[in-house]
């Protein structure tokens, strides 16, 4: 932080002398420029003096600033001539030239010459009109030439040699000004610095914290600035990796206790197929036909519970929080809802009547895991088949940001006890009503495990008309996307 803060404050010197500089120079040339008038007026003054000396003697002998000011100002006087007001300080010392128009000098207050060559200045051709004659290198003192009223013709060429506004003043000024933004940008520095280190020690306790497990560690919000805002996305970071890590744990907790279920069940049907498998072995030639047919049939109802039982532990393996998997994506349910009611009527076209709902036409957009979205609606298919008698009807409709899916059947309903065990794994398996296919009691709990992991809600309700059962409803709602 330390060598950070060096650096920064070099860095914002170098900006306050640039500042500076700028500033110092745009002064200079503003204040020469509000001077233009005044110098203007100076000029005429001299010339129309010069103008009044020359009725009297040659241009030769004109002197431009030999005379003591006294007996200049009484000359001045007697011709009729006032001077200026003064408008601004005079310059310190300037440099006067009465030349001809051939570029030879008649008279000249110092022995200096003229920075820019005779032929390359541009001689106003009217007279008292002052020409500003800027040299190339524009840091120069500037020349400003007049025509002169005289015979012969001449021109009055005046040149400071030190600016008026290049004294101790201004100097003094450019110091203040660099000291100034110098100090002010130390002062901003140093505020923001120490401000970003206190934040930053505040960040440090709330991320060891959240390393340490404290998962409700936020930062204290006191401000809406821009850093509070930070600060509000961070704690709003925070609670989605908690939510994330609380799901997690929670769908990892109720895997590892169904599995234990579930491998516990195991046991059962193994024990089943080695009694059957060491009779067949031992005492297969002394079976009745009738006793080796059930004997075959325990035998395939066993396998048939164990590829069950496969399909059913692969897809618990594979829930998980979707918006953190690779396979996450925009689901249009419309879709997937019409391709398994054309695969349910082409299997059960003779006993269920599969209908979806015209108004639930559209698309319909969620964001999940489509293998998990596909297995939820086959399990709730499967739970209408199971119950239903003659008709299934599926609607898709949309609610306060909710997808909401219902799969009605007519059947004779549910118990409560049934509607208060949906979604609880049931302790031993259970057959259908034609006794061939075995029920794990796994459906409903797959069914909310993965509504939960995408955010949603899953729950089962009887249908009532006119005071009577008519069926039971399966409600799905998941976020729209």
């Amino acid at each position: 932080m330390n060598k950070l803060y060096f650096k920064l404050f070099y860095r914002s010197l170098i900006v306050a002398l640039v500042l500076s500089a700028i500033s110092f120079f745009t002064l200079i040339k503003i204040a020469e420029e509000s001077f233009e008038g005044f110098r203007s007026e100076h000029m005429l003054f001299l010339a129309q003096t010069i103008e009044a000396e020359n009725a009297g003697m040659k241009l030769e002998d004109v002197r431009l600033d030999h005379r003591p000011p006294r007996e200049r100002a009484r000359a001045r006087r007697r011709n009729g001539f006032r001077p200026p007001p003064n408008r601004g300080p005079l310059p310190r010392r300037s440099s006067l030239w009465l030349v001809s128009e051939e570029g030879r000098i008649f008279s000249a207050n110092n022995r200096r010459q003229p920075i820019v060559a005779w032929n390359e200045i541009k001689l106003p051709k009217e007279t008292h009109v002052l020409k500003t004659v800027t040299p190339f290198f524009s840091f120069a003192p500037r020349m400003y030439v007049m025509k002169l009223e005289t015979s012969p013709t001449s021109y009055l060429i005046s040149q400071e040699l030190i600016s008026p506004f290049s004294g101790h003043l201004i100097w003094i000024q450019g110091g203040m000004t660099f000291a100034t933004v110098a100090f002010a940008l130390f002062l901003a520095l140093s505020l923001t610095v120490y401000y970003l280190r206190r934040k930053s020690l505040e960040a440090r306790d709330i991320l060891s914290k959240l390393e340490r497990g404290d998962l409700k560690a936020r930062f204290p919000i006191q401000r809406f600035d821009e850093f509070g805002n930070l600060m509000l996305d961070f704690n709003r970071m925070a609670s989605e990796i908690e939510r994330l890590v609380n799901n997690l744990n929670t769908t990892e907790a109720s895997r590892s206790h169904l599995l234990q279920e579930l491998g516990h069940d195991l046991r059962t049907p193994l024990t089943s197929l080695n009694t059957a498998f060491e009779t067949l072995k031992t005492h297969d030639r002394n079976l009745k036909p009738e006793d080796r047919t059930e004997l075959y049939s325990m035998i395939t109802s066993d396998i048939n519970y164990f590829r069950d039982l496969l399909e059913k532990l692969t897809i618990i393996a594979s829930i998980d929080v979707p918006q953190y998997k690779a396979s996450t994506e925009k689901i249009n349910l419309t879709p997937l809802l019409k391709e398994e009611i054309k695969t349910r009527r082409a299997k059960e076209s003779s006993k269920v009547h599969w209908l979806l709902d015209e108004a639930s036409e559209g698309d319909k957009y969620i964001l999940g895991d489509t293998h998990l979205i596909v297995r939820l609606i086959k399990n709730g298919f499967d739970n209408a088949s199971r119950f239903a008698s003659s008709e299934v009807r599926i609607g898709v409709s949309e609610l306060k940001g909710m997808i909401r899916l219902t799969i009605a059947d007519d059947g004779k309903g549910l118990s409560d006890e049934a509607i208060a065990g949906f979604a609880q794994r049931r302790e031993r398996r259970s057959h259908k009503e034609d006794g061939k296919h075995f029920s794990l009691g796994l459906g409903s709990v797959i069914m909310k495990a993965i509504t939960s992991v995408h955010g949603g809600s899953v729950e089962i309700q009887n249908r009532v008309v006119d005071g009577k059962v008519a069926g039971a409803n399966l409600v799905i709602e998941l976020p729209r996307a």
